[in-house]
């Protein structure tokens, strides 16, 4: 492993707001409004579980030392999306994927790897309102 870099067991959520593409063709106020509002939810929901790795336009990248951390953190963020006034007035919604596995964290902070490729792949099959869990 390249200095700098450690690889360990992780736990990844892999969060996007569902509708978010087509609100940013039609209001580009409104969809920065609902990002702010996923934004934030998500840094409560992980609170002092885990760790927000990185926002990436409407999604969120999270990591935990825990499944049931990163489970119980991304549920719920999706009830405070599913709750929200700014969510629910623009239409958008939330899917989730949480997948246990290998990442490689960088001395930034940053992580990639398996875990979180795998946790990208899954939250693109969750359904509006869903949180996929790996086997």
């Amino acid at each position: 492993m390249t200095e700098g870099r450690t690889r360990r067991l992780a736990a990844v959520w892999f969060a996007d707001i569902v509708g978010y593409t087509a609100l940013s063709t039609r209001d580009e106020d409104a969809a920065m409004a609902v990002v702010d509002e996923f934004q934030r939810l998500s840094k409560e929901a992980v609170g002092d579980k885990g760790r927000v790795v990185k926002f990436l336009g409407d999604g969120a990248l999270s990591v935990f030392d825990s499944t049931n951390h990163a489970l119980e953190s991304a549920l719920e963020l999706r009830d405070a999306f599913a709750a929200s006034e700014v969510a629910r007035r623009h239409g958008c919604t939330l899917s989730v994927g949480v997948h246990m596995g290998e990442v490689i964290q960088a001395e930034d902070g940053d992580v990639y790897g398996d875990g979180v490729n795998v946790a990208a792949r899954i939250e693109g099959i969750a359904t509006t309102n869903q949180v996929v869990v790996s086997e």
